[in-house]
């Protein structure tokens, strides 16, 4: 599900939904876009600046990458695993997506990894 331009609510209520798994992104005007990978209680984001960009994607210092891979499943319905260290709470989740909505910029709150750079 794409958000375009939305409130505090409308994330609210996308990560307050009664699925274990949810995905959805929220794009502004300018053309700037997070979208939210959702496993429970825990998710990822991954921020574009613009439509062909490569972006960037959480990554949480607090997780090492030994500590294995966890299953997203796409709003298509495809499944993918991805590194548990790319995740934080959705509380962290909630509060970035605010602060891109309010700011209009890339969220400070959690640690972003740039995704044109080699692989780790």
């Amino acid at each position: 599900m794409s958000v375009e331009e939305t409130t505090h609510e409308e994330i609210d209520s996308h990560l307050e939904a009664d699925f274990k798994f949810k995905h959805f992104t929220v794009t502004l005007s300018d053309g700037q876009s997070i979208a939210a990978l959702i496993n429970g209680d825990i998710g990822w984001l991954m921020y574009l600046r613009d439509a062909d960009d490569i972006g960037f994607s959480t990554r949480n210092p607090e997780f090492s990458d030994a500590e294995g891979m966890m299953e997203f499943v796409l709003e298509n319905g495809q499944g993918d695993e991805y590194p548990t260290f790319y995740t934080y709470g959705v509380s962290d989740i909630r509060k970035a997506l605010h602060e891109f909505v309010d700011k209009r910029r890339l969220p400070a709150h959690v640690m972003w990894h740039d995704d044109r750079l080699t692989e780790e």
